[in-house]
């Protein structure tokens, strides 16, 4: 089994579970006769985290179903017999729209206009099936359908998105993530017959609560769109209270609001208070192709930013957000036939459709809102999806060359999407990775039948049993991972559950913590849910940078920490990619998939914990009581993250504190210099755009900012430093080599002077182990003796640090000391140099070079890429001895300095 689960100590084993509770008890939930319509032909019951769902029967009410599920009251005038299967769509009697049929009005969309909960004919009711004895744990089976919406919203109305798919994975992961940051909370897709893998990725966000996911093939000539428009609002959870039916390459965006996360909710709250409004039309805006041949990197938000004028007879077109029960049928896919109430515009106002053509209105409104239609994308894209899919609406339309020119409109630049691109990472964050390629056909009745037994499997699985959890935690469930599944994410691990929490409970102080590593853990903020049992419920679904391993997650309450769960997963449950690149606006690349979870740092998830803080406190100490044995003078410099100083291009908004933030809190200011400054002062000459590092000028900023710290008058250096020149290079970088198409960009670089003429020494291995000497009696501190243990970003600083001190020796440790050797060359200047991604764990201060040395010699022994001549360079015995390296020398192997 990949994942092995335990509970908080004192919770005893899961031998409870799968128990069958005391006689006579039962547990009520609000679904509805139009759920229990959907109870398998075969009776069974089928479950999967936090969802009922069931099968619609044919032609026959509720009753009790295999002795899983019985309905109370009216149950029995389900199914499709009771009426007749034919004439106009409408919801099933007795679901959520039969008392307005009654000539009641609407309830207000919103969570506070619901009312009390149903009972009688509304309510399902199980029997005899095994249930969580966990305290007040909801049902494994008869769960709220509520808690099918993953992302949910206090006092606003619940938003779904129905749509019919047919091989859309390129760009489905981005489209799930745009509509999860405006406030959709639940999607409702019927797949066409995929092969792309389409299919198996929303198999896969379905077992998640996310999607509601059916299958409409195509039969003969008929376009199966209305089908499955039909079948889906069928399917509506009652927890929705409006529904938008659009298609994947179109995006609901809101116009309203210039603070705050971007969301549709607040505005269609205001537009649907009006009982009498049943139905939205948002109307098109058409993007062109931005003039892209092919498909490149980035969101489809940010790649299309040109589109046609408003007067675009096409923008005409509309697509609708309805209350699900007033439903009765659907004209054409863009417009739907209401049992009472009207349309209105975006502004609020009374649709002006076109009488010979609904779906077209008269003018074209962009209000609160409109949909972004992506019609073509590139040149390759449309080529390779839409011209070969075609439509799905109507018979025999081929899309090619004639449609492509007529919708490339390219006529305004509009930036609206882009604004929400950070929100869209975000939420990319924590959506499982697409399969690329499709998994084998299976015979549609075996397909069902493995579901089912998936679904029934990942029910029990969940009704584990813990004796007492911590106060005030009054449920906790933990849907992924499980003993029978991970669920991968680009960069590690998705983590998906809720609590519930005991009343008079804030969860809005609360958080959940999950262990990292030793000195570091993540910390991610609950979504919020109001019961109406007056309880505070909170759920996650968050993405763990790490692939295998022992997590144990927290509950993080005002000064409590409360363990919930202990995880150990297998590393054969997951992989990760290799380390990858985030392409930010503007073309600027960062690091992603990196060990030092870079991405988690900049978005405010990964801190340190007390050891950490401590131990960079040891750190500290252990520092300043070397540099004042030695009578040196010390500092640490920590060189800013690039998302740190470039943030304006990061795809992601930064959050919060990083470990960087915590470190600088717990040193000495006069220990650590931190030049973020300085670097922010340079704009964008300070980083590369296709490197994590600093550019030339941006290590001649923090170079300066050294030495003030230092206490070193700057102005000399200032001066020293005025008269270098720097010309243009294009660079690739640690970051251009890791793209498909490898990319360099253009940069400036110091080429007045070089450090090579001085360097004495140098081991020539590559990082973690290397050490070059300098010496230049003319330098500005030409007596003065440098000892630096750096990173890489140590490297730029040497065309400044060579002119500043008269020796320097520099040792690739990370900021690791070494000081034995420290000792033994008695620096005037002790330097310690560290990256701040690294600082998710303290450097060493018992770090030996000549250990490093020999292991890194003995790495490159016999390898394809030896370090070449030209690398190395030393001096004589005598000379040796006198520079105090005959030790450390003497660590690599015999012949190392030869050709």
């Amino acid at each position: 089994m990949p994942v092995v689960r335990g509970f908080h100590p004192g919770a005893g084993d899961a031998a409870g579970r799968g128990s069958v509770p005391p006689a006579g008890s039962s547990r009520l939930c609000r679904g509805s006769a139009r759920g229990a319509r959907r109870a398998g032909r075969s009776g069974e019951p089928v479950a999967f985290p936090g969802i009922l769902r069931a099968h619609r029967a044919r032609g026959h009410g509720g009753g009790a179903a295999g002795g899983g599920l019985c309905l109370g009251g009216a149950a029995g005038a389900g199914g499709r017999g009771a009426h007749g299967g034919s004439g106009p769509l409408r919801r099933p009697r007795g679901g959520r729209g039969e008392h307005r049929r009654a000539g009641r009005p609407s309830r207000p969309v919103g969570r506070h206009g619901r009312g009390r909960p149903r009972t009688g004919p509304d309510t399902l009711r199980t029997g005899g099936i095994p249930r969580c004895a966990r305290p007040g744990h909801r049902d494994a089976v008869s769960s709220d359908e509520n808690e099918a919406i993953i992302d949910v919203n206090n006092g606003l109305p619940k938003l779904g998105v129905a749509a019919i798919v047919k091989n859309e994975l390129p760009d489905l992961r981005e489209w799930i993530a745009f509509h999860l940051a405006v406030g959709v909370s639940h999607f409702l897709i019927a797949d066409n017959g995929s092969n792309d893998g389409t299919r198996e990725y929303l198999a896969l966000l379905e077992t998640l609560g996310l999607v509601t996911l059916l299958e409409v093939p195509t039969v003969g000539d008929e376009k199966p769109q209305l089908g499955a428009y039909r079948a889906l609002l069928a399917r509506c959870p009652d927890a929705l209270d409006l529904l938008a039916f659009i298609d994947a390459d179109e995006y609901l965006l809101p116009l309203e609001g210039d603070t705050g996360p971007p969301s549709l909710l607040p505005w269609l709250a205001r537009l649907f208070a009006d009982a009498s409004v049943g139905a939205l039309a948002l109307n098109w805006a058409c993007f062109g192709s931005s003039g892209a041949r092919f498909r490149e990197e980035g969101l489809v938000i940010e790649r299309f930013v040109q589109r046609a004028p408003r007067s675009f007879r096409t923008n005409r077109h509309y697509k609708s957000i309805v209350r699900p029960e007033r439903v009765t049928a659907f004209l054409n896919p863009h417009h739907v036939t209401l049992d009472h109430g009207h349309y209105v515009n975006a502004r609020g106002q009374r649709l002006e459709p076109l009488e010979e053509r609904p779906g077209l209105s008269r003018k074209v409104v962009w209000g609160g809102a409109r949909v972004n239609h992506y019609l073509i994308k590139s040149v390759e894209e449309f080529l390779l999806g839409k011209s070969v899919r075609g439509s799905a609406a109507t018979p025999g339309y081929h899309k090619g060359r004639d449609y492509f020119e007529r919708f490339d409109r390219n006529d305004k630049t509009c930036r609206l999407a882009e604004r929400l691109a950070p929100e869209v990472h975000r939420q990319l964050l924590a959506l499982p990775v697409e399969r690329q390629e499709a998994q084998r056909e299976l015979p549609g009745h075996r397909r069902g039948a493995l579901r089912r037994l998936a679904r029934w499997l990942l029910a029990g699985e969940r009704a584990g049993v813990a004796s007492a959890l911590p106060e005030p935690v009054a449920e906790w469930t933990l849907e992924t991972p499980t003993a029978r599944r991970t669920v991968r994410t680009p960069r590690g691990l998705l983590l998906q559950g809720r609590m519930c929490l005991a009343e008079g409970v804030d969860a809005g102080r609360a958080s959940l913590r999950v262990s990292w590593e030793e000195e570091s853990d993540l910390v991610y903020p609950l979504a919020l849910d109001r019961r109406q049992d007056g309880r505070c419920a909170a759920h996650f679904r968050v993405e763990v940078p790490r692939p295998a391993g022992d997590l144990v997650l927290h509950l993080l309450l005002d000064d409590r920490v409360l363990e919930l769960e202990r995880l150990s997963i297998d590393a054969e449950a997951v992989t990760v990619g290799e380390g990858g690149v985030l392409v930010g606006r503007d073309g600027w690349l960062f690091l992603d998939r990196d060990t030092n979870a870079s991405v988690h740092q900049h978005c405010g998830h990964l801190r340190l914990n007390a050891l950490g803080r401590q131990r960079w406190a040891a750190y500290g100490e252990g520092l300043r009581g070397l540099a004042g044995s030695l009578g040196a003078a010390c500092a640490l410099l920590a060189a800013p993250s690039k998302e740190q100083v470039m943030g304006q291009y990061h795809p992601l908004p930064a959050v919060g504190e990083g470990p960087v933030d915590q470190v600088a809190a717990t040193l000495p200011a006069a220990l650590l210099v931190h030049p973020l400054a300085p670097l922010r002062a340079l704009g964008d000459a300070a980083y590369y755009v296709t490197d994590t590092h600093w550019t030339h000028r941006g290590a001649l900023a923090a170079t300066l900012a050294l030495l003030e710290t230092l206490g070193h008058d700057r102005r000399p250096a200032e001066r020293l430093f005025a008269a270098d020149e720097y010309a243009p290079f294009h660079v690739k970088g640690d970051l251009g080599g890791k793209l498909p198409s490898p990319r360099m960009a253009p940069a400036e670089r110091q080429v007045s002077f070089s450090h090579e003429p001085y360097k004495c020494y140098d081991n020539g291995l590559p990082n973690m182990g290397r050490m070059i000497v300098w010496q230049n009696p003319e330098a500005l501190y030409g007596q003065q003796h440098c000892l630096l243990f750096g990173a890489s970003s140590s490297l730029s600083m040497f065309q400044y640090l060579v002119r500043l001190f008269g020796r320097l020796t520099f040792v690739h440790s990370a900021g690791s000391i070494d000081a034995s050797l420290a000792r033994s060359l008695a620096p005037d200047v002790l330097l310690a140099q560290t990256n701040a991604r690294f600082m998710t764990r303290a450097p060493s201060l018992t770090f030996c070079l000549a250990d490093a040395i020999s292991r890194k010699a003995e790495e490159l022994r016999g390898s394809e890429a030896p370090v070449p001549p030209n690398r190395r360079a030393t001096v004589a015995p005598p000379e040796l001895a006198r520079l105090g390296l005959v030790t450390w020398d003497s660590a690599l192997p015999a012949g190392w300095f030869e050709p």
